[in-house]
Parts: structure tokens; sequence; C-alpha cells
């Protein structure tokens, strides 16, 4: 498993110096169905549009890596999080502390 583990990383991270900042992979950690990554992309600066997943300026999601890699895929999922109101001042004294805000349409992602 260490190997699979090691090749899923090695690929992670380079997809991430290829990106030029748009992926960036946090450390890995262990998982009852194999190992997990978290990564998170940008989105900012694309078009928005109507159909299409709602994502923000910087989205998260974890990248299950089975044991059986690279002969079984990863799985992606995206990381659940209440929605972040148009306008924060619809809500008095709301903050919101977890980054994020502008929501971008039109990615494709599964999750």
């Amino acid at each position: 498993m260490r190997r699979a583990y090691g090749l899923a990383e090695e690929q992670l991270r380079e997809i991430a110096a290829a990106s030029e900042g748009t992926v960036e992979v946090n450390a890995g950690a262990r998982c009852p169905t194999g190992y997990q990554f978290e990564i998170s992309i940008g989105f900012d600066g694309h078009e928005r549009v109507e159909a299409g997943l709602r994502v923000r300026a910087r989205e998260r999601f974890l990248v299950v890596i089975p044991p059986t890699f690279p002969y079984e895929r990863p799985c992606a999922f995206r990381r659940c999080r209440p929605p972040i109101p148009a306008s924060r001042s619809q809500i008095p004294g709301h903050a919101d502390h977890r980054g994020g805000g502008e929501v971008h349409r039109g990615a494709e992602a599964r999750g």
C-alpha cells in the first residue's frame, strides 16, 4: 500500500507544481479505504455560467487513493460546507472564517 500512496502523492504534487498555484495538495493520511489527500483547486477568474456546479473561488476536495492504485481509480469528493450567502450583510453579525467567498459556476466535479 505504501507504493500506491507514494505514487499517488508524487502524481498529485506534479499536477500541483504544473498548475502554477491553481492546485494545492495537503499532506495525506491513512483512512479505512486506503489513503486520502485534501486538495484545493482555485476557480478564481473562470467564467460564471448558469448551469453547473456552484463552487467558491477556491474549493477543497478529498481524493481517496485505493490500496490497488494505479490499477483502480481514486475517488474525489467535494468537501461539504454550508453555502456562503451572496451578501454577508444579509446576516447581521455573520463572520465567515473559512476563506472562500465569491461563488463561481461551471466547474465539473463529482461529489
